[in-house]
Protein backbone atom coordinates (compact mmCIF):
# COMPACT_ATOMS: atom_id res chain seq x y z
CA UNK A 1 0.00 0.00 0.00
CA UNK A 2 2.85 2.43 0.91
CA UNK A 3 5.09 1.39 -1.98
CA UNK A 4 1.45 2.35 -4.49
CA UNK A 5 1.64 5.74 -2.45
CA UNK A 6 4.93 6.67 -3.49
CA UNK A 7 4.45 5.36 -6.74
CA UNK A 8 1.61 7.58 -7.56
CA UNK A 9 2.93 10.93 -5.60
CA UNK A 10 6.05 10.31 -8.37
CA UNK A 11 4.07 10.50 -10.96
CA UNK A 12 1.77 13.21 -9.80
CA UNK A 13 5.04 14.85 -9.47
CA UNK A 14 6.39 13.84 -12.96
CA UNK A 15 3.11 15.00 -14.66
CA UNK A 16 3.51 18.41 -12.88
CA UNK A 17 7.13 19.04 -13.81
CA UNK A 18 6.31 17.86 -17.23
CA UNK A 19 2.93 20.15 -17.73
CA UNK A 20 5.33 23.04 -16.22
CA UNK A 21 8.11 22.57 -19.00
CA UNK A 22 5.29 22.77 -21.45
CA UNK A 23 3.88 25.49 -20.16
CA UNK A 24 7.03 27.41 -19.84
CA UNK A 25 8.16 26.38 -23.82
CA UNK A 26 4.35 27.30 -25.04
CA UNK A 27 4.30 30.80 -23.23
CA UNK A 28 8.22 32.11 -23.70
CA UNK A 29 9.44 32.39 -27.36
CA UNK A 30 12.51 31.85 -28.02
CA UNK A 31 12.49 34.61 -30.13
CA UNK A 32 10.80 37.84 -28.90
CA UNK A 33 9.12 39.20 -32.62
CA UNK A 34 9.76 42.62 -33.88
CA UNK A 35 6.69 44.04 -34.02
CA UNK A 36 6.85 47.01 -36.64
CA UNK A 37 3.31 48.07 -36.94
CA UNK A 38 -0.18 47.36 -36.32
CA UNK A 39 -3.40 46.88 -38.14
CA UNK A 40 -6.22 47.91 -36.27
CA UNK A 41 -9.86 46.41 -37.74
CA UNK A 42 -12.90 48.28 -38.33
CA UNK A 43 -16.60 46.88 -37.86
CA UNK A 44 -16.60 46.25 -40.93
CA UNK A 45 -15.68 42.83 -40.11
CA UNK A 46 -17.79 39.46 -38.88
CA UNK A 47 -16.53 38.58 -35.86
CA UNK A 48 -15.10 34.59 -36.14
CA UNK A 49 -11.70 32.88 -36.14
CA UNK A 50 -9.07 35.47 -37.93
CA UNK A 51 -10.67 38.79 -36.96
CA UNK A 52 -11.65 37.90 -33.57
CA UNK A 53 -8.77 40.01 -32.48
CA UNK A 54 -8.86 43.55 -32.22
CA UNK A 55 -5.65 44.32 -34.77
CA UNK A 56 -3.05 42.21 -36.55
CA UNK A 57 0.22 42.65 -35.44
CA UNK A 58 2.87 43.21 -38.21
CA UNK A 59 6.20 41.06 -38.18
CA UNK A 60 7.06 40.26 -41.12
CA UNK A 61 8.57 42.59 -44.13
CA UNK A 62 5.63 42.11 -46.44
CA UNK A 63 1.53 41.72 -45.45
CA UNK A 64 -1.13 41.06 -48.08
CA UNK A 65 -4.47 40.88 -48.03
CA UNK A 66 -7.07 39.78 -50.48
CA UNK A 67 -8.93 36.38 -51.36
CA UNK A 68 -6.25 34.21 -52.09
CA UNK A 69 -5.19 31.90 -49.86
CA UNK A 70 -2.01 32.46 -50.08
CA UNK A 71 -2.48 36.24 -48.70
CA UNK A 72 -1.72 37.33 -45.01
CA UNK A 73 -4.82 38.39 -44.40
CA UNK A 74 -7.86 35.99 -46.13
CA UNK A 75 -11.04 37.82 -46.93
CA UNK A 76 -14.00 35.35 -47.73
CA UNK A 77 -17.70 35.11 -46.99
CA UNK A 78 -17.39 34.44 -43.25
CA UNK A 79 -15.45 37.37 -42.26
CA UNK A 80 -16.98 40.27 -44.66
CA UNK A 81 -20.44 41.07 -46.42
CA UNK A 82 -21.19 39.21 -49.98
CA UNK A 83 -21.27 42.28 -51.74
CA UNK A 84 -17.89 43.92 -50.48
CA UNK A 85 -16.13 40.48 -51.22
CA UNK A 86 -17.05 39.87 -55.02
CA UNK A 87 -15.19 43.29 -55.19
CA UNK A 88 -11.94 42.01 -53.54
CA UNK A 89 -9.36 40.96 -55.68
CA UNK A 90 -7.31 37.76 -55.22
CA UNK A 91 -4.36 39.95 -54.15
CA UNK A 92 -5.86 43.79 -53.19
CA UNK A 93 -2.72 45.41 -51.86
CA UNK A 94 0.40 44.72 -50.24
CA UNK A 95 2.52 46.09 -47.15
CA UNK A 96 6.00 46.65 -47.16
CA UNK A 97 8.68 47.13 -45.10
CA UNK A 98 12.14 46.82 -45.44
CA UNK A 99 13.84 46.17 -42.32
CA UNK A 100 17.47 46.79 -43.29
CA UNK A 101 17.05 50.41 -41.58
CA UNK A 102 14.92 51.25 -38.28
CA UNK A 103 13.78 53.97 -39.77
CA UNK A 104 12.36 53.13 -43.28
CA UNK A 105 8.77 53.64 -44.00
CA UNK A 106 6.28 51.10 -44.46
CA UNK A 107 4.65 51.19 -47.92
CA UNK A 108 1.47 50.32 -49.33
CA UNK A 109 0.99 49.18 -52.83
CA UNK A 110 -2.49 49.08 -54.88
CA UNK A 111 -2.74 45.84 -56.67
CA UNK A 112 -6.24 45.87 -57.24
CA UNK A 113 -8.87 47.15 -60.34
CA UNK A 114 -11.31 48.38 -57.89
CA UNK A 115 -9.16 50.49 -55.74
CA UNK A 116 -7.44 50.48 -52.13
CA UNK A 117 -7.80 53.80 -50.23
CA UNK A 118 -5.72 55.88 -47.82
CA UNK A 119 -7.95 58.43 -45.96
CA UNK A 120 -10.64 58.22 -48.45
CA UNK A 121 -7.99 59.08 -51.46
CA UNK A 122 -7.06 56.37 -54.00
CA UNK A 123 -3.86 55.24 -54.11
CA UNK A 124 -4.33 53.57 -58.14
CA UNK A 125 -3.76 49.81 -59.64
CA UNK A 126 0.18 49.52 -59.37
CA UNK A 127 0.73 52.87 -57.57
CA UNK A 128 2.16 52.69 -54.10
CA UNK A 129 2.15 55.53 -51.19
CA UNK A 130 3.75 55.68 -47.43
CA UNK A 131 1.79 54.49 -44.74
CA UNK A 132 1.63 57.00 -41.99
CA UNK A 133 0.45 57.24 -38.42
CA UNK A 134 -3.06 56.68 -37.87
CA UNK A 135 -3.66 56.27 -41.83
CA UNK A 136 -7.02 54.72 -42.98
CA UNK A 137 -7.53 52.13 -45.23
CA UNK A 138 -10.32 50.91 -47.24
CA UNK A 139 -10.62 48.75 -50.38
CA UNK A 140 -13.39 48.90 -53.12
CA UNK A 141 -15.10 52.10 -52.07
CA UNK A 142 -14.03 55.24 -49.68
CA UNK A 143 -16.45 53.93 -46.83
CA UNK A 144 -15.25 50.47 -46.85
CA UNK A 145 -12.46 51.16 -43.98
CA UNK A 146 -11.26 47.89 -43.29
CA UNK A 147 -8.00 48.80 -41.00
CA UNK A 148 -6.53 51.71 -38.99
CA UNK A 149 -2.74 51.50 -39.42
CA UNK A 150 -0.57 52.42 -36.10
CA UNK A 151 3.28 52.50 -37.30
CA UNK A 152 5.22 51.65 -33.73
CA UNK A 153 8.49 52.38 -34.83
CA UNK A 154 9.57 55.64 -33.99
CA UNK A 155 10.29 58.87 -36.08
CA UNK A 156 9.78 62.81 -35.68
CA UNK A 157 6.51 63.45 -37.55
CA UNK A 158 5.15 65.23 -34.51
CA UNK A 159 8.06 67.27 -34.19
CA UNK A 160 8.34 69.24 -37.74
CA UNK A 161 5.48 72.01 -38.49
CA UNK A 162 2.49 69.86 -40.15
CA UNK A 163 3.19 71.54 -43.45
CA UNK A 164 6.09 69.26 -43.67
CA UNK A 165 4.45 66.08 -41.58
CA UNK A 166 1.76 65.72 -43.93
CA UNK A 167 3.81 65.23 -46.94
CA UNK A 168 6.46 64.14 -45.55
CA UNK A 169 7.97 60.80 -43.76
CA UNK A 170 10.54 61.80 -41.64
CA UNK A 171 13.85 58.89 -41.45
CA UNK A 172 17.20 58.81 -40.48
CA UNK A 173 19.90 61.98 -39.86
CA UNK A 174 21.93 61.80 -42.39
CA UNK A 175 24.96 64.61 -41.84
CA UNK A 176 24.73 67.50 -39.17
CA UNK A 177 26.37 70.74 -39.13
CA UNK A 178 26.72 74.24 -37.43
CA UNK A 179 23.78 75.56 -38.69
CA UNK A 180 21.74 72.70 -38.99
CA UNK A 181 20.61 68.82 -39.26
CA UNK A 182 20.45 66.75 -43.12
CA UNK A 183 17.53 64.03 -42.49
CA UNK A 184 15.95 61.77 -45.02
CA UNK A 185 12.59 62.04 -46.05
CA UNK A 186 9.94 60.32 -48.51
CA UNK A 187 7.81 62.27 -50.37
CA UNK A 188 4.10 60.33 -49.25
CA UNK A 189 2.32 59.75 -52.39
CA UNK A 190 5.56 59.89 -54.66
CA UNK A 191 7.41 57.49 -52.24
CA UNK A 192 10.30 59.59 -53.73
CA UNK A 193 13.59 60.12 -51.44
CA UNK A 194 14.67 63.66 -50.86
CA UNK A 195 17.29 65.72 -48.12
CA UNK A 196 15.56 67.67 -45.48
CA UNK A 197 17.82 70.34 -44.12
CA UNK A 198 16.81 71.78 -41.02
CA UNK A 199 18.12 75.38 -39.92
CA UNK A 200 16.95 75.76 -36.54
CA UNK A 201 16.35 80.19 -35.96
CA UNK A 202 17.96 80.04 -32.21
CA UNK A 203 19.79 82.24 -30.44
CA UNK A 204 23.34 81.58 -28.43
CA UNK A 205 23.29 80.76 -24.93
CA UNK A 206 23.67 84.37 -23.83
CA UNK A 207 20.42 85.25 -25.40
CA UNK A 208 22.59 87.55 -29.07
CA UNK A 209 21.07 86.27 -32.15
CA UNK A 210 23.22 83.57 -34.60
CA UNK A 211 24.37 85.50 -37.07
CA UNK A 212 25.14 82.27 -39.14
CA UNK A 213 21.23 80.96 -38.36
CA UNK A 214 19.78 84.80 -38.71
CA UNK A 215 16.50 84.53 -40.38
CA UNK A 216 16.74 87.34 -43.09
CA UNK A 217 19.69 86.46 -44.21
CA UNK A 218 18.27 82.15 -44.33
CA UNK A 219 15.76 83.07 -46.59
CA UNK A 220 17.61 86.14 -48.87
CA UNK A 221 20.14 83.01 -49.69
CA UNK A 222 17.70 79.83 -49.75
CA UNK A 223 15.67 82.26 -52.21
CA UNK A 224 18.99 82.31 -54.58
CA UNK A 225 19.70 78.32 -54.57
CA UNK A 226 15.73 78.04 -55.44
CA UNK A 227 16.12 80.20 -58.30
CA UNK A 228 19.32 77.91 -59.52
CA UNK A 229 18.39 75.30 -62.32
CA UNK A 230 21.41 73.27 -63.27
CA UNK A 231 21.63 69.90 -64.09
CA UNK A 232 25.00 69.84 -61.87
CA UNK A 233 23.80 71.80 -58.66
CA UNK A 234 21.35 70.08 -56.15
CA UNK A 235 18.17 71.60 -56.84
CA UNK A 236 16.07 72.93 -53.94
CA UNK A 237 12.69 71.32 -54.43
CA UNK A 238 10.58 72.61 -51.41
CA UNK A 239 11.11 75.38 -49.13
CA UNK A 240 8.66 75.68 -45.46
CA UNK A 241 9.14 78.39 -43.38
CA UNK A 242 8.20 78.25 -39.73
CA UNK A 243 8.32 80.36 -36.78
CA UNK A 244 11.31 77.94 -35.17
CA UNK A 245 13.38 76.60 -38.32
CA UNK A 246 13.44 76.65 -42.21
CA UNK A 247 13.29 73.15 -43.43
CA UNK A 248 14.59 72.66 -47.59
CA UNK A 249 13.92 69.86 -49.28
CA UNK A 250 17.16 69.10 -51.42
CA UNK A 251 17.71 66.81 -54.20
CA UNK A 252 18.97 63.71 -52.90
CA UNK A 253 22.59 62.16 -53.89
CA UNK A 254 23.56 58.80 -52.81
CA UNK A 255 26.94 57.78 -54.54
CA UNK A 256 29.15 60.03 -51.49
CA UNK A 257 30.77 62.97 -51.15
CA UNK A 258 33.82 63.35 -54.03
CA UNK A 259 36.36 64.25 -51.06
CA UNK A 260 35.61 61.09 -49.37
CA UNK A 261 35.96 59.08 -52.99
CA UNK A 262 39.60 60.83 -53.25
CA UNK A 263 40.88 59.59 -49.99
CA UNK A 264 39.59 56.19 -50.16
CA UNK A 265 40.75 55.30 -54.01
CA UNK A 266 44.11 57.78 -53.58
CA UNK A 267 44.41 59.26 -56.55
CA UNK A 268 41.40 59.33 -59.63
CA UNK A 269 42.41 58.42 -63.05
CA UNK A 270 43.00 61.29 -65.69
CA UNK A 271 39.62 60.44 -67.47
CA UNK A 272 37.39 60.57 -64.44
CA UNK A 273 39.59 63.77 -63.23
CA UNK A 274 38.24 65.79 -66.21
CA UNK A 275 34.44 64.49 -66.12
CA UNK A 276 34.10 65.88 -62.73
CA UNK A 277 36.46 69.31 -63.21
CA UNK A 278 34.26 69.78 -66.54
CA UNK A 279 31.18 69.49 -63.91
CA UNK A 280 32.25 71.81 -61.69
CA UNK A 281 33.34 74.29 -64.18
CA UNK A 282 30.16 74.37 -66.31
CA UNK A 283 28.13 74.37 -62.66
CA UNK A 284 30.92 78.20 -61.92
CA UNK A 285 30.22 79.45 -65.13
CA UNK A 286 26.29 78.75 -64.51
CA UNK A 287 26.92 80.15 -61.71
CA UNK A 288 28.35 83.56 -63.13
CA UNK A 289 25.87 83.84 -65.53
CA UNK A 290 23.13 84.41 -63.16
CA UNK A 291 25.35 87.26 -60.87
CA UNK A 292 26.29 84.67 -58.07
CA UNK A 293 30.25 83.55 -57.13
CA UNK A 294 30.86 81.05 -54.60
CA UNK A 295 34.09 82.64 -52.76
CA UNK A 296 35.24 79.48 -51.30
CA UNK A 297 35.15 76.24 -54.30
CA UNK A 298 37.37 73.19 -53.33
CA UNK A 299 36.84 69.53 -53.57
CA UNK A 300 36.09 69.18 -49.59
CA UNK A 301 33.41 72.02 -49.71
CA UNK A 302 29.96 69.49 -50.32
CA UNK A 303 30.37 68.14 -54.16
CA UNK A 304 28.08 64.62 -54.10
CA UNK A 305 28.00 62.15 -56.61
CA UNK A 306 24.61 60.06 -58.06
CA UNK A 307 24.49 56.75 -58.81
CA UNK A 308 26.12 57.38 -62.22
CA UNK A 309 29.06 58.99 -61.55
CA UNK A 310 27.92 62.72 -61.94
CA UNK A 311 29.11 65.19 -59.80
CA UNK A 312 26.08 67.40 -58.17
CA UNK A 313 27.74 70.66 -56.40
CA UNK A 314 25.34 71.96 -53.43
CA UNK A 315 27.27 75.29 -52.49
CA UNK A 316 27.73 76.34 -49.15
CA UNK A 317 28.65 79.81 -49.83
CA UNK A 318 26.45 81.56 -51.97
CA UNK A 319 27.00 85.47 -53.15
CA UNK A 320 25.03 87.80 -55.24
CA UNK A 321 27.60 89.87 -56.85
CA UNK A 322 25.73 93.10 -56.05
CA UNK A 323 25.10 92.19 -52.41
CA UNK A 324 27.65 92.18 -49.18
CA UNK A 325 25.12 88.96 -47.75
CA UNK A 326 26.55 85.40 -47.43
CA UNK A 327 25.35 82.44 -45.36
CA UNK A 328 26.49 79.24 -44.96
CA UNK A 329 23.86 76.69 -45.58
CA UNK A 330 25.52 73.20 -45.53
Amino acid sequence: MYDEFVNDCENTQTQTQNSQVEWSQNTIPSIIPNIWGRLYTTNIWKKNDTTKADYCDLMQSEFTLGRALSCSFIVKKDNIKDNIIKNVSKQHFVIKRDMTEPLNPAIITDLSYNGTYINGTIIGKGNSRVLDDNDEIAITHPVIKVFLFKDLKKNEQDKVPKEVSQKYYISRVLGQGACGVVKLVYDKEKCTKHAMKIIRKCRLTNGQINHLNEPVKIMNEVNILKALRHPCIIATEQVIDSKEAVYIILELMQGGELFDRITKQGQLTESLTKFFFKQIVMAVKYLHSQGITHRDLKVCIKSYLNNSESIYYCFSKVFRLNSITSIILL
